[in-house]
Formats: structure tokens, sequence, C-alpha cells
């Protein structure tokens, strides 16, 4: 393999480890996060006011002295149970549910009440 060759397959893992952390970020982020402080997201997602802003809130409002990766255990257990609550209404689930629909997808969109309208 020529070191062109190995450069771009380097790269290119890379590219799939970053995102896949950026996965994990935004799972933390609005699973976890969002969740665990009962907090509006709307500053965050619309105005672009960044999530290390919300611990200053968190702070000011308990007396507790967390920084943005405290929130992270945290946030993986909110986010493991979500998924578990969907495994138990669904125990028919698999690995399929994990990725986002494609377009044009056929694949029906289902809550706990049963299958969405539309």
């Amino acid at each position: 393999m020529d070191h062109h060759v190995r450069g771009q397959a380097d790269h290119a893992r890379v590219l799939r480890r970053d995102k896949a952390q950026k996965i994990v970020d935004l799972q933390r982020i609005r699973g976890g996060l969002f969740e665990s402080i009962v907090t509006c997201r709307f500053p965050w997602v619309e105005l672009g006011w960044g999530v290390e802003h919300y611990p200053t809130y968190f702070n000011t409002i308990t007396g507790k002295d967390w920084k943005l990766e405290d929130f992270w255990p945290i946030s993986d257990r909110i986010y493991a149970l979500m998924k578990l609550f969907w495994l138990r209404e669904f125990p028919d689930t698999d690995r399929s549910a994990d990725f986002p629909r494609r377009p044009g997808s056929t694949r029906p969109t289902r809550t706990p009440r049963g299958r969405s309208p539309g």
C-alpha cells in the first residue's frame, strides 16, 4: 500500500471516530443534559448559546460547583434508560432503530402508544 492510500485510510478512520464522538456528544446533550436539568433547549438550538453556560445556571440555582463534564455520567445513564424504556415498550426492536429513517422510507414511526399517524 503506498503512502497516499495509507494516508487516506488513516484520514477516513479519524473522520469516523470524530463522527462517532459527535453522536455521543449530541446524545449526552440532548438526551441527558437537558433532561437532567429540565431546561429549555431553545437558546442552544435556535440562538447558538453554548451548552457550556448551562452548568453556570445549574450551579447558581443549586449552589453546587459542577462542570459540564460532571453531567456526562448522568447523561449516559439517562440515555441508557430511554433506550431501555423503548425496548420494554417495543421488544421486537432491532438495531435498525438506532439509525435514522432514510428519506422515502416506508418503515413506520412508532410511539409508545402505537404507530404515529401519517
